[in-house]
Order: structure tokens, then sequence, then C-alpha cells
């Protein structure tokens, strides 16, 4: 299996390592899009307790 050539030249295990390497990319961007969104999340609530003063509304019954 490791010594066994693809038709581009690489081994079996190359082509295995190279698979892996693009997971591990695919998942850092998706980490990386996934902090973005909390980021923007946490901007809105920082914005909208600045719109409230920070104090809650108890005026629902």
């Amino acid at each position: 299996m490791q010594g066994m050539q693809g038709t581009d030249g690489r081994t079996e295990l190359q082509i295995a390592f190279d698979e892996v390497l693009k997971m591990i990319e695919d998942l850092a961007n998706a980490m990386k899009d996934q902090q973005s969104a909390i980021i923007k999340l946490n901007a809105r609530v920082v914005k909208l307790e600045g719109m409230t003063n920070g104090k809650e509304d108890h005026t629902y019954n």
C-alpha cells in the first residue's frame, strides 16, 4: 500500500496525507467563520446594551 504509486507518481500515503491536510484546513476555516460570527453577535449585544443603558426591561407582565 505505502509503496504503490498513483497515476501522478505520488504514493497512496502521500495522497492520504494531502487529504488529511485538506480536512484540517477546512476545519480551520470553519472555526474562523464561527469565531467571526461570535464576534458579530457580541457586537450586537454590546450595541443593544448601549441602547438600553444596560438596564433590563421589566415593562412586560
